[in-house]
């Protein structure tokens, strides 16, 4: 995974105490929990550097950090090319859509990988992220006491200083370099990718250039970007990678169709669809059974793409298993129960991601990740239990890290796996006294995967990956020893089973696809025949046995009613064929690293990168750039941007945090001039007028994550705004005044929850759940009433007092039709009052424009009370798709109807109400970049009249337009 914009955790996690070691490239930066992977880390590292600088002719300039972290069950890899690091959760990565291979090995070279191949395309040096092109304008506004209006059209777009595409990155990352098989094209991905084209849905050349795609899209990127780097490997040479990286840092190559075109002969789309043309030919030419050929069984459950770990109850009559089919994502399981004589289902639990277990016919246990951090950040996955009958489920565990528990009858007691320091092993937990042993003492950093109880022998079934492909062992309880079951380590061997009779049904790929055998002491056969994939089996009473088989693009639960022995000779590739294997040719398992002296982490900040950027604003042109540098681990940051147009108008800004403690505390500045050139007429004379307005905002607070969907921002703010004016008699006199005519101090508390779904089109289209925001200040204001003179004959400001506590409250909620495909219904309500009645308009709410009811100027509505809602119905007109145009790729675009109603008043309540159209599109520009595009025509239906300056001014019944541009979508 790359990022190339810096983040954080919402959790500061002061508590850790961090160090760090120096190998020859590398700074390695861990704590107590994380030493044993670090030290192995520090080894793996060293060991590809030479041949991944090698593919590239390219090194680093500085040496690179990579961080250690394990603060969550996760399990992922974050590169940060321009910051020159890598952070790597150590939880081993276990998915249903990929192979088994050492973790640290792959994640690190693949990481590594990143990091060189990224910084040696860059186009710039290296502490230039890229440049901006920006843009605002504003409402034209009636009212003579406005300098502008709101802005109504805003623009934010960047050029990158790199530009590739995600199916380039990552294939590359996975290939990692000439003979490396620290990652594999093993045979789940050759499963995905025959899949894939045997049903005519792999992705288009259009679509592996962006992600942002639903299910496991995403995940196929990675899978047709490494085999088409095999491929391109395979016929022009390794070497070619290096041509294309470099001809993709030139300044003005930002297309990987021209790129490739340059490097190969032949465009990238050209070059794909022959790669689409030689694995299709390829997969014909060795699978030895048809699609009109396979015996899978009964499918009894296909909605959404991941059906998983299914597992019969003791009577035999239900089925526990996992499935996304509520959710856009592959790993959004919950756990269902099937009623196998009724075909119901029924919800059970969401987020489960691991195999369930039943106690018996009324309970069973699983485990899942807490919904929410700890106290303290950590967010690890514990054991709960579920009884039926009383539809209620207990957490059996707190803080265990369990994974995939089963239960042990005669011991009333549930095994699971578990990660401490790096190392996985196997645990138990008695019931009765909660007492926690463990059971397996494995020291080689072996991954462990599905647990299996075998009553008849009274062992754990489970498979183990030492370095590539899985293996099936068991642990006898009685004895306290482990012993392999089956001893072909060049065979991905995985989800065995015990029969009553001794003999074992498991999943294996030894003819290239994988499928399900029936073994005994002396034979083994076949009882599946797929061109997908047969996994996770289980078996009842009544000798049916209920899998997992991929087919189509996705996981289906099937059932066979009654096991037949296949030909051998007609499953999987043909004998000539066996599909994807490897000779080993590193030492995956040296942990090595003692030599390496640790020091306590000092504090280490990143360059300072800048970012120019062309600002057109009002009508000018202010040239100006961003800047920013971040402590390596995220415990400070420094952000600020400056921008000056030939009229002397300026606009700065600097903002720090520092997150070293609990909360994070934050200071901004703000800081900005406008100067407004006049000529007026008095008497005989003409007067040139120049006024000068500057602004200075200082704000300062902490934010406190709240368990985890919950922040509150505690702040305070002071402001002051100054005006200076010259006013010239040409030829005559020249005089000017400057003064105050606002300060302000505030104080005051931010609360904000989200909940809303995590779907895949949740910025341009969210469709579930909430946001809430509430806020109370309190403020003491002083704004001018006049100028006097002092007793030294000097002007000075008169000011009135305008005290005052302001409440607001913004809450949206969202609604999908049922039964359509994501048509919304949304729902907004805004809403603030002020204590102070008689406070200056300059104080009051105001609610038009694009933050209120949009069919009116943003300061057409105000008051000291504020009431507005908004009722939304989007229907999407584009989903999932990649139409390209030039270096924009468009991907979603939907319709929206919106109606407002509401006011802002200080005496009287005269609701306003507007409609209006709006149309999005979002995608990506240069592969890379999010695109919100936004354009809403408003139209405001009710109409009133206000008096400003002795001035009637009538609104309503007028078109308004607003147009945006950025990396996200505002508010609804």
């Amino acid at each position: 995974m790359i990022s190339t914009v810096f983040g954080q955790e919402l959790y500061n996690h002061p508590e850790i105490q961090w160090l760090t070691f120096e190998s020859e490239h590398f700074f390695l930066h861990f704590y107590d929990d994380t030493e044993i992977a670090a030290r192995s880390a520090a080894v793996i590292a060293e060991k590809i550097y030479p041949h991944v600088t090698g593919l590239y002719n390219f090194e680093p300039g500085k040496k690179t950090h990579i961080i250690l972290v394990d603060t969550k069950d996760y399990a992922n890899g974050i590169t940060y090319p321009y910051e020159n690091k890598i952070l790597i959760w150590i939880t081993p990565l276990d998915v249903a859509l990929r192979g088994s291979h050492r973790w640290l090995q792959n994640v690190i070279t693949h990481e590594f990988g990143h990091i060189v191949s990224i910084q040696r395309a860059m186009k710039t040096p290296i502490n230039i992220t890229g440049a901006y092109l920006q843009w605002i304008e504003y409402e034209k506004e009636k009212r003579p006491d406005v300098l502008y209006g709101y802005p109504n059209r805003i623009v934010s777009q960047m050029i990158p200083s790199t530009a590739i595409p995600p199916w380039l990155a990552e294939g590359l990352a996975q290939y990692m370099y000439d003979d490396g098989d620290w990652d594999l094209w093993d045979s789940h991905r050759d499963m995905i990718l025959r899949d894939m084209i045997q049903s005519d849905q792999l992705l288009s050349f259009n679509k592996i250039n962006t992600f942002g795609k639903k299910d496991f899209g995403n995940e196929l990127i990675y899978n047709i970007g490494y085999a088409f780097c095999i491929y391109l490997a395979e016929r022009f040479g390794s070497n070619s990678f290096e041509k294309l990286i470099n001809e993709l840092s030139k300044p003005w190559v930002f297309s990987i169709n021209s790129a490739m075109r340059q490097v190969y002969g032949a465009s990238g789309k050209d070059l794909y669809e022959d790669f689409k043309s030689h694995q299709s030919e390829y997969y014909s030419n060795i699978v030895a059974s048809s699609k009109d050929e396979e015996i899978t069984g009964l499918i009894i459950r296909s909605e959404g793409t991941a059906n998983l770990y299914p597992h019969w109850s003791p009577k035999g009559d239900k089925i526990a298993y996992l499935s996304n089919k509520k959710g856009d994502y592959f790993s959004q399981t919950d756990l269902y129960i099937l009623n196998t004589e009724k075909d119901s289902d029924e919800f059970i639990s969401t987020g489960v991601q691991s195999a369930p277990c039943w106690i018996d016919d009324d309970a069973l246990i699983y485990s899942k990740l807490a919904d929410n951090p700890d106290l303290k950040g950590y967010q690890y996955s514990d054991i709960y239990k579920y009884s039926i009958s009383r539809n209620s489920e207990i957490q059996l565990t707190k803080g265990a890290r369990a994974f995939a528990p089963i239960y042990i009858p005669e011991e009333n007691s549930v095994a699971f796996i578990s990660l401490r320091n790096g190392i996985q092993n196997i645990y138990s937990v008695d019931i009765s006294s909660n007492k926690t042993s463990l059971l397996t003492d494995f020291l080689d950093g072996r991954i462990i995967h599905s647990l299996h109880y075998d009553s008849k022998d009274h062992q754990i079934i489970f498979d183990y990956t030492i370095n590539h492909y899985r293996n099936v062992a068991a642990f006898l309880l009685q004895e306290l020893i482990t012993v392999d079951l089956f001893d072909d380590m060049n065979v991905d061997e995985r989800d065995a089973i015990r029969l009553p009779d001794g003999s074992w049904i498991y999943s294996s790929d030894q003819d290239g696809i994988f499928n399900l055998v029936l073994r005994n002491d002396t034979t083994s056969t076949y009882i599946t025949r797929t061109n997908g994939g047969a996994f996770m089996a289980d078996t009842n009473q009544f000798g049916q046995v209920v899998y997992s088989l991929f087919s189509g693009g996705r996981y289906h639960i099937v059932v066979i009613d009654s096991i037949n022995n296949i030909d051998k000779e007609s499953v999987g590739y043909k004998q000539t064929h066996k599909g994807p294997k490897s000779n080993y040719v590193h030492d995956h398992i040296s942990t090595a690293g003692s030599k390496f002296e640790q020091v306590d982490y000092s504090d280490n900040f990143s360059p300072l990168f800048f970012s120019p950027r062309v600002f057109i604003d009002y009508g000018t042109v202010k040239p100006g750039f961003y800047f920013q540098s971040a402590e390596l681990l995220g415990r400070a940051s420094i952000f600020g941007s400056a921008a000056a147009n030939s009229m002397g108008d300026l606009d700065l800004a600097l903002n720090f945090t520092y997150s070293r403690l609990f909360p994070t505390l934050y200071a901004e500045v703000y800081f900005s001039t406008r100067n407004i050139d006049e000529h007026v007429q008095y008497s005989v004379f003409e007067i040139d007028e120049n006024i000068r307005y500057r602004f200075l905002q200082i704000n300062g607070g902490l934010l406190i994550p709240v368990i985890g969907k919950h922040t509150l921002n505690i702040f305070g703010n002071w402001e002051r705004y100054r005006a200076f004016v010259k006013e010239t008699i040409p030829g005559v006199v020249k005089t000017g005044i400057a003064y105050d005519y606002f300060r302000g101090v505030k104080a005051g508390v931010v609360w904000s929850w989200n909940e809303l779904g995590n779907t895949y089109d949740r910025q341009i289209n969210p469709s579930r759940g909430f946001k809430l925001n509430t806020s109370i200040v309190f403020e003491k204001n002083q704004f001018i009433t006049g100028l006097a003179l002092s007793r030294v004959g000097t002007l000075t400001e008169e000011f009135s007092s305008n005290d005052l506590a302001r409440v607001s409250i913004q809450g949206e909620h969202y609604w999908e039709i049922p039964n359509t495909n994501r048509w919304t219904i949304g729902i907004q309500i805004t809403g603030g009052w002020l204590s102070n009645k008689n406070a200056d308009p300059f104080f009051h709410f105001f609610s038009g424009g694009y933050p209120g009811i949009r069919g009116y100027p943003y300061y057409s509505i105000g008051g000291t009370t504020l009431l507005h809602g908004t009722a939304t119905f989007t229907l999407p007109i584009i989903s999932e798709q990649d139409f390209s145009i030039s270096r924009v790729s468009i991907q979603n675009s939907t319709l929206g109807i919106m109606i407002q109603y509401g006011d802002a008043w200080t005496k009287k309540l005269e609701p306003k109400l507007s409609a209006g159209i709006q149309l999005r599109f979002g995608g990506f520009s240069f592969y890379h970049i999010p695109l919100a595009i936004g354009f809403e025509l408003h139209r405001g239906l009710s109409t009133f009249s206000s008096i400003i300056e002795d001035q009637i001014i009538t609104y309503g019944n007028e078109n308004r337009i607003y147009f945006t541009m950025l990396f996200g979508f505002l508010k609804p």
